[in-house]
């Protein structure tokens, strides 16, 4: 999903500029959507939403971003140099960040919903056969 969302679709759309989305920036943004799916799901399990977890959360995010724009321009010989508004205005990348990172919160609920009918379901199953012997 990540691939696809991030990396696969964006590469395949036009920039508003009229080029394409790029290996790197397309990679970038792969690597950003795991960086703040680690985060978020370590936010999850800890289950503590004290503040510190959230600040340091986005400390993290932000890092990232803000280490990505200096070596887009100020890094003359990386192989990044010169992206960041490729990176910024795309906007499939954009929306499969955010449909990423939403279906955290959907997927779980559906996965629960799934065990939970799957679990009934058994569960009647086996009433069922102890009834009959």
């Amino acid at each position: 999903m990540i691939l696809f969302l991030c990396f696969i679709l964006p590469c395949l759309t036009l920039l508003p500029d009229g080029h394409t989305f790029e290996f790197w920036a397309g990679g970038h943004h792969v690597y950003f959507i795991c960086i703040i799916f680690a985060n978020i799901i370590v936010l999850k399990l800890q289950n503590t939403y004290s503040g510190l977890n959230e600040t340091i959360m986005i400390l993290h995010i932000a890092c990232y971003v803000g280490s990505l724009y200096v070596w887009s321009e100020y890094m003359k010989f990386s192989v990044i140099y010169g992206f960041w508004d490729e990176w910024v205005t795309c906007w499939t990348a954009w929306f499969g960040i955010i449909m990423c990172v939403l279906s955290l919160w959907t997927l779980d609920e559906i996965f629960a919903s799934i065990k939970f009918a799957l679990r009934a379901c058994i569960d009647r199953c086996l009433a069922t056969k102890t009834t009959y012997r």
